[in-house]
């Protein structure tokens, strides 16, 4: 088979490639899923971490999985796995990156577009424009609305713009907040949508999502909208850990714990978390922190315990030290796509009431089940009042909260992630 379009490779890598490609065709289906950055690194984000699980439930049904994403001095990396045994991995620089998926193209069975932030437009447009026969593209933030990808506006990018009605608004916020003058953000919308339209199925982690997408798109958006299906992210690996056992109710000077937990970037609320610290410990609240903060240099932070965590069971060997913190407090500034670390949250401390940002998939998850408070806003004064109110009514949400974790948990059990994933991705 010849591949005279793709003469850019180097010559060792074309070969190993293809002899890869070749043999494993013969025995199983390859699936190639990209994104931003690499699931293998030491760190790894939300998207990461969920692509990481697909791959691996992948390759239990032994499917060939190819993972491409970028990597340092403007290379990709290609890793691909069959099994435990990994098949072909190799860099190449950047420019290379469109002749590369036109070889792909020739043997991959299934594309799964996850993320195309870091990627050239030529390989952007090469994806999409490709001939593999099954398309599927997620949405994992708002990366096809806006170059912000959160949302967050104003003098310090720290309020939730709510999908900014007014363009020549929009427009001045991307130029001088976000410092993106190439086009207008009609031509970016415009762009992604005709980047989705090339894609048989476009899936979301949360329904959350789909009044923004609607919003933004306006018109333009029912041009999409059949092909939009929410398929939540995989948990099943959070079954075999053990839930921390519940503390006894505080007593006389046992102070109520409130703990956060995750990666607390300024998206993830760090600002109105470290503001919040001195009134929520005046309150009577003892405050940690069971990963990363950043920025980590601030007084306020030096008054309180932060432990690092690696992984779900390390974070449930941590928090099991004193039992079952009283409140797990999720307060991104941003509509959070879906927020593993609450479910993180509810499967290893069950009994701890959550209390969550105004916005996005935790907000709703809240208000429908009414298991926790929801803050009114993004600020510290809403962090602290929605702290308040969790104590005031903490048996109430109590109630709701455990057969609502008990319902999660079944319904997890219960479902095969992949069949609900093949379906959710059919053409």
């Amino acid at each position: 088979m010849s591949h005279p379009h793709i003469f850019m490779i180097n010559p060792l890598l074309k070969i190993r490639l293809l002899l890869a490609l070749r043999r494993v065709k013969k025995s199983a289906t390859i699936c190639l899923l990209t994104l931003h950055a690499d699931i293998d690194s030491t760190y790894a984000g939300g998207t990461e971490g969920h692509v990481r699980h697909l791959r691996s439930l992948l390759l239990e049904k032994n499917h060939a999985v190819l993972v491409c994403s970028p990597s340092k001095k403007r290379k990709f990396i290609l890793r691909g796995m069959l099994g435990s045994e990994v098949f072909f991995e190799g860099s190449f620089h950047r420019k290379q990156l469109r002749n590369i998926i036109a070889l792909l193209a020739t043997y991959v069975d299934r594309l799964h577009v996850h993320h195309t932030i870091g990627w050239p437009d030529s390989a952007v447009e090469a994806l999409a424009k490709s001939a593999i026969p099954i398309k599927t593209v997620t949405a994992h933030d708002f990366w096809f609305l806006c170059p912000s990808i959160n949302l967050l506006t104003g003098m310090e990018r720290s309020f939730f713009c709510g999908v900014e009605s007014d363009m020549s608004k929009c427009n001045d916020c991307l130029a001088k907040k976000w410092h993106h003058v190439d086009e207008t953000i009609q031509d970016y919308r415009a762009g992604s949508l005709a980047f989705l339209q090339y894609f048989s199925a476009i899936t979301m982690p949360s329904p959350s999502m789909l009044p923004y997408f609607e919003k933004a798109y306006g018109a333009m958006w029912s041009q999409i909208a059949p092909r939009v299906k929410v398929l939540p992210h995989y948990l099943g690996h959070l079954l075999s850990i053990q839930p921390v056992s519940t503390r006894a109710e505080p007593k006389g000077d046992t102070k109520e714990r409130l703990c956060f937990i995750g990666a607390l970037g300024e998206h993830k609320g760090a600002k109105i978390i470290i503001e919040a610290i001195p009134d929520l410990q005046k309150a009577g609240f003892e405050v940690e922190i069971f990963g990363v903060i950043h920025p980590n240099q601030h007084p306020n932070l030096d008054s309180i315990k932060i432990t690092p965590y690696k992984n779900s069971q390390e974070l449930m060997q941590l928090l099991s030290v004193k039992g079952a913190p009283d409140y797990l407090c999720y307060a991104p500034i941003w509509p959070e796509t879906y927020l593993y670390t609450m479910y993180e949250g509810f499967m290893i401390c069950p009994t701890a009431i959550p209390i969550v940002g105004p916005y996005g998939n935790p907000a709703q998850v809240c208000k429908e089940s009414g298991i926790g408070p929801i803050m009114r806003e993004g600020t510290s004064a809403a962090l602290i009042e929605a702290a308040m109110l969790a104590r005031q009514s903490r048996h109430e949400y109590y109630k709701k909260l455990v057969p609502f974790v008990k319902d999660l948990r079944d319904k997890i059990s219960r479902r095969s992630y992949l069949d609900e994933y093949f379906e959710a991705t059919a053409p």
